[in-house]
């Protein structure tokens, strides 16, 4: 089965995604989390898109068994090697009799993933509560919400009327569904966090399919795009 187009940003991230910056609140939002939904030790837990970890370590510290799916087999080695290593300290207060085990979906098939289209419900109540003019809705995130506007869009062919996807990337596969949609990409040249070829394939093969696409790239920016007005 071929990978899914993340795993390559998977291998480029690698050890180094739990420590950027975006990832200090973790501890936070897992006590949030706890306290909201009231989990106790002993729960079960399913985290979907685990990443790393970086989440589902802290829940398993706090008692809780996690179960974590993640479509990078990268990310899900990186989570097991860490719960073996975390587990092996003999910390009461790691893993104790509690764990934290993972699987990889690498289907790279859009359809296969989950349905293809919004919630159309949801998206009606959003249209009705804030006045939306159904032909000026938008799609844009950085980073990971860069990717998932790729993949929103690609769900979602004929919903929005533009998309801009900054520091992010999608499968160049996609190309087809996107294409009746105008994006414009933005990228830092010097992104050590998701390579700015990621925007540069969605452009080039945007472009084969004729698609009305632009591509800015910030030439001595990192992923810290957010903090250039664009």
């Amino acid at each position: 089965m071929d990978n899914h187009w993340f795993e390559a940003a998977a291998h480029h991230m690698g050890d180094a995604y739990l420590n950027y910056s975006f990832t200090k609140g973790s501890e936070q939002e897992v006590a949030f989390l706890i306290k909201e939904l009231d989990l106790k030790p002993g729960m079960k837990l399913l985290d979907v898109g685990c990443g790393p970890g970086r989440h589902s370590h802290l829940f398993a510290r706090a008692g809780i068994t996690v179960l974590g799916i993640d479509i990078s087999q990268k990310f899900v080695d990186i989570l097991v090697n860490n719960s073996k290593q975390d587990s092996s300290t003999g910390d009461k207060q790691s893993w104790g009799s509690n764990s934290c085990s993972a699987g990889a979906n690498l289907n790279s098939n859009i359809t296969n993933i989950i349905d293809k289209k919004l919630d159309s419900s949801i998206a009606e109540k959003a249209i009705l509560k804030y006045k939306i003019d159904p032909t000026r809705r938008y799609a844009g995130g950085l980073s990971m919400g860069g990717m998932g506007t790729f993949e929103l869009v690609a769900r979602n062919p004929d919903y929005f009327a533009a998309a801009f996807p900054i520091c992010g990337g999608g499968n160049p596969k996609w190309a087809n569904l996107l294409k009746s949609t105008p994006f414009w990409i933005f990228h830092g040249e010097d992104d050590g966090v998701v390579s700015v070829d990621f925007s540069r394939k969605m452009y080039e093969a945007l472009s084969v399919e004729k698609a009305s696409v632009r591509l800015t790239i910030y030439p001595d920016v990192n992923h810290n795009l957010s903090l250039i007005h664009i």
